[in-house]
């Protein structure tokens, strides 16, 4: 099911958005106020979740809203699954 994959979808979608800005995860760490053994245990690892928190820290460090991090995640996800989002 989609919903199960919203997390790592989140995190592919911040680490597309790092790439686009041509920003890294340190960049993401001083901006969010995360630091960055957080973040890449969090972002590039997903050996942890990220928090309600530190997701809005992180949208905010970003310039974007958290709901369209989500919705970018949505359907990435369902496209790779060939679904319509």
């Amino acid at each position: 099911m989609l919903m199960t994959n919203i997390p790592f979808g989140i995190s592919e979608e911040i680490r597309a958005e790092l790439g686009r800005r041509k920003l890294s995860l340190r960049d993401l760490s001083k901006a969010s106020g995360i630091s960055y053994d957080s973040i890449l245990r969090k972002i590039n690892h997903h050996s942890r979740s990220l928090s309600l928190d530190e997701f809005i820290a992180i949208a905010n460090a970003l310039n974007i809203q958290a709901s369209e991090l989500i919705a970018r995640a949505e359907r990435a996800l369902a496209a790779a699954q060939g679904e319509v989002a």
